[in-house]
């Protein structure tokens, strides 16, 4: 059956905006989006209303949860725990507007099986593009979820069991990172022949890469490798901005997850360390996303939700940083939907609304070009054609 919603304002995810537009789906696709009126099985008015894209989260860790110590919580999980966390994770997050996830990383490959579930329809969840176990040093950032390994050999053995348990992105680790007990965050960790052969091995299998980035060495390794996304990019320069903007590397900037650290007013033993590693580089990772967002660098949203007091709900507030650093409104929505879509290539399917597309997309009761932060105002989500979230009745 099929449904219009007219009157609406319509902001597609290509820069482009409709005023007062009609917007036809069922659940085969986007049938139409028109300043023209059209008919359709079933009417719904959209006026004062504002449709956009389903959202895209480049940077989730589904079966994290995120506490104070998210780290040595994900070391005990069981294979169910994680299971069942990364399943109530993913639905959440249709209560935010967010359809598509890209997930950097999950313990037990938990994100791969709920991948296949959700596909077979035999479990509700958003999109997922999924990881696995993440690719690290022994004993480095992230290791109790990753695939450890300590020479190229063993790099590119670990991509190709990932491939084979059917990932679709390599996430690899260049760096040390704060939440890992021990690790030094500015530290390069994977050498630069590492992550160049599981990036060779990716692209010949068409797996797109992301590397978790802070300290200087390791992310000029990561992205001389070759690798699709930048992590964070705490320590991005000139330098580094004019090979990232030479590759075509993106930048999936994850500021919340450092401001969430920084300004956290804890006396705990735990939160005291934790900002202790994060104080000299809090402002730097802020400074990288103004200067990569001025020199046009391909910006697309994550959260890192899942870690450290870094909950779901935090995309609103994240794109209020790409404002904050630069990007207009209209920007900001494109690094969530268009930009992030085309990172995760899945641009054919999603991340824009456009005739034959999937009716991925989010009804909100507020502008969001007005205040970024009106995507968080939403009355509901769609996912194929269905609604999958409801404020009202809190589907």
């Amino acid at each position: 059956m099929s449904t219009v919603i007219r009157n609406v304002r319509i902001i597609d995810g290509t820069g482009s905006v409709i005023e007062n537009g009609f917007f036809a789906f069922d659940d085969n696709g986007i049938i139409s989006v028109s300043k023209e009126p059209i008919s359709a099985d079933h009417e719904i008015d959209g006026t004062g209303k504002t449709i956009i894209p389903g959202l895209i989260d480049c940077h989730v860790h589904l079966g994290l949860l995120p506490t104070l110590d998210a780290a040595s919580i994900v070391e005990s999980d069981t294979e169910a725990m994680t299971a069942i966390k990364a399943y109530t994770q993913g639905v959440e997050h249709f209560k935010y507007g967010i359809t598509t996830v890209r997930n950097m990383g999950t313990k037990y490959d938990a994100d791969i099986y709920l991948r296949n579930l959700i596909r077979a329809k035999l479990a509700v969840g958003p999109r997922i593009v999924a990881s696995g176990r993440v690719i690290a040093i022994t004993g480095g950032h992230g290791y109790a979820m990753a695939a450890e390994c300590d020479s190229t050999d063993e790099a590119l053995k670990a991509a190709r069991e990932q491939i084979k348990k059917g990932a679709d992105v390599i996430k690899m680790m260049a760096t040390g990172g704060v939440l890992t007990p021990g690790s030094v965050p500015g530290a390069q960790q994977l050498s630069y022949e590492q992550m160049k052969a599981v990036a060779d091995e990716a692209k010949k299998t068409g797996r797109i890469t992301g590397a978790h980035c802070i300290g200087y060495e390791g992310t000029k390794a990561a992205i001389m490798a070759g690798i699709d996304s930048i992590e964070h990019g705490y320590m991005l320069d000139d330098e580094l901005i004019e090979m990232m903007l030479e590759k075509g590397t993106y930048l999936c900037p994850t500021i919340i997850a450092s401001r969430v650290i920084a300004l956290a007013d804890d006396p705990s033993p735990i939160c005291v360390a934790l900002k202790k590693k994060i104080a000299p580089i809090a402002d730097l990772h802020l400074l990288a996303l103004e200067r990569a967002v001025k020199a046009g660098v391909k910006i697309a949203a994550g959260t890192d939700c899942g870690t450290t007091w870094n909950p779901i709900n935090g995309m609103s507030h994240e794109l209020k940083y790409y404002v904050d650093a630069g990007m207009t409104e209209m920007q900001a929505i494109m690094s969530a939907t268009k930009t992030a879509s085309e990172l995760l290539r899945v641009d054919a399917i999603t991340g824009t609304l456009e005739k034959g597309k999937s009716a991925d997309f989010v009804v909100l009761n507020s502008n969001p070009l007005d205040e970024i932060e009106n995507v968080r105002d939403v009355e509901c989500t769609y996912l194929e054609g269905k609604m999958v979230y409801n404020h009202r009745n809190d589907l």
